[in-house]
C-alpha cells in the first residue's frame, strides 16, 4: 500500500508540471504499476551498498529508470500529440541496458543461466 501511495504522489507531482486534466487517473495507474512491480520484487530483494549505512534496492533503481522512460514518452506525446521514437530513443536504450545489466550481471542470474 505504501508503494502505491509513493508512486501516486510522485506521478501527481510530475503531472503537475504539465497541463493535464486527468492527473488523478494517470497518477493512479502509475501508482498501481509501481505497487504491482513491488509485489513481484518482494520475492527478489537485492540491495546495493553505497556507503556503510546506505543500501539501495534494485527495485528502486528499476522503477526510477522506468519513470524516466515514462516521463520522456509523456513529454513527447504532449509536445507532438503522438510519441516520436526520436524523443524516447535515448532514455529507452539507456534504461533497457541498465535494467539488463542489473538483472543479468549484478543479481546472479547470469551465473545460474550459464550452469
Amino acid at each position: 500500500m505504501l508503494t502505491f501511495i509513493i508512486g501516486f504522489a510522485v506521478a501527481r507531482q510530475v503531472f503537475g508540471l504539465f497541463e493535464e486534466r486527468h492527473k488523478s487517473f494517470l497518477a493512479s495507474v502509475w501508482g498501481l504499476t509501481v505497487s504491482e512491480l513491488a509485489f513481484v520484487a518482494w520475492h527478489w530483494t537485492i540491495a546495493y551498498q553505497i556507503t556503510a549505512g546506505l543500501r539501495i534496492p534494485a527495485y528502486a533503481i528499476i522503477i526510477m529508470l522506468l519513470g524516466i522512460v515514462a516521463i520522456a514518452t509523456y513529454e513527447s506525446y504532449q509536445k507532438h500529440t503522438h510519441v516520436r521514437l526520436k524523443d524516447i530513443q535515448l532514455p529507452l536504450v539507456f534504461a533497457s541496458l541498465a535494467v539488463l545489466i542489473i538483472l543479468l550481471l549484478f543479481s546472479g542470474l547470469w551465473d545460474a543461466a550459464t550452469l
